[in-house]
């Protein structure tokens, strides 16, 4: 699909699809999280280049606090990842929570120094946002209010985990735009 902020331009859907039918948006969805993160940004709810509202990672000595929330965004954080593009399947279908599982992790390289490309980075990100807007409800909303129904994104469904932190996906089609908590 290409548009203006006026107009659609043109669209093309592989036979079988049009744009109602739903389909999970995978990696897509880190832009997504990466833009409702900027929404936050122009409201100064938080600051890419301090460290992310992560509470376990609040400890003197703990060398996970020199990590940005810009070196989240930028999959610079350092932080140890099974391998790169690191499969989080425990999180995303197995019941785990995303706090859990990416919180705990260990530096393998200080943080800015390398890229890696990373679920869990994005999905702190997204962990530091909840924490900084701090009201569940005002958070599950966020990202409808602030980015998505601005731009026609009215069919969205974000998945969360089951204690609200949205994950890096996304299903765009017919279903109702609500979180999943």
């Amino acid at each position: 699909m290409v548009t203006t902020p006026d107009e659609m331009l043109g669209e093309e859907y592989r036979d079988g699809f049009n744009m109602r039918t739903s389909h999970r948006t995978w990696s897509v969805a880190k832009s997504i999280a990466a833009t409702v993160i900027g929404a936050a940004v122009m409201e100064d709810i938080v600051n890419v280049k301090k460290p992310p509202n992560i509470a376990a990672w609040n400890r003197p000595g703990d060398p996970r606090g020199e990590t940005t929330l810009e070196n989240l965004l930028n999959m610079t954080s350092g932080l140890h990842h099974n391998r790169a593009g690191n499969r989080t399947d425990d999180v995303y279908f197995g019941g785990a929570l995303m706090s859990d599982w990416s919180t705990g992790l260990s530096l393998e390289a200080k943080p800015g120094t390398r890229w890696k490309y990373a679920n869990n980075d994005t999905m702190l990100a997204i962990r530091s946002l909840r924490e900084s807007i701090g009201d569940r409800d005002a958070y599950l909303k966020y990202p409808f209010e602030k980015v998505l129904y601005k731009i026609g994104m009215l069919d969205t469904k974000l998945e969360t985990d089951w204690d609200g932190i949205s994950l890096c996906h996304h299903k765009f089609g017919p279903q109702p735009a609500i979180l999943v908590a």
